[in-house]
């Protein structure tokens, strides 16, 4: 349905780690603004624009659903 899917994993041994998805890794223009869903707690994280950060437990995964929003300039 054109939503995209992203998993931050965390392979540090110790304690968590803040992990960055910027849009440009996906090839997607960072004023894109996308929904955020996180996928094992079933639970919108909002909307964002350029990047999203999360808090990732030590050998921990967050699975991420993205869905890109309508782009509005800003004038």
């Amino acid at each position: 349905d054109g939503d995209y899917a992203a998993c931050l994993f965390n392979r540090g041994d110790h304690g968590s780690a803040q992990i960055t998805l910027r849009w440009e890794m996906m090839w997607m223009p960072s004023l894109q603004p996308m929904a955020v869903r996180d996928l094992w707690k079933h639970e919108d994280l909002g909307n964002y624009t350029a990047s999203f950060s999360a808090a990732v437990p030590a050998h921990g995964v967050v699975a991420l659903r993205l869905r890109q929003l309508p782009f509005v300039p800003k004038h």
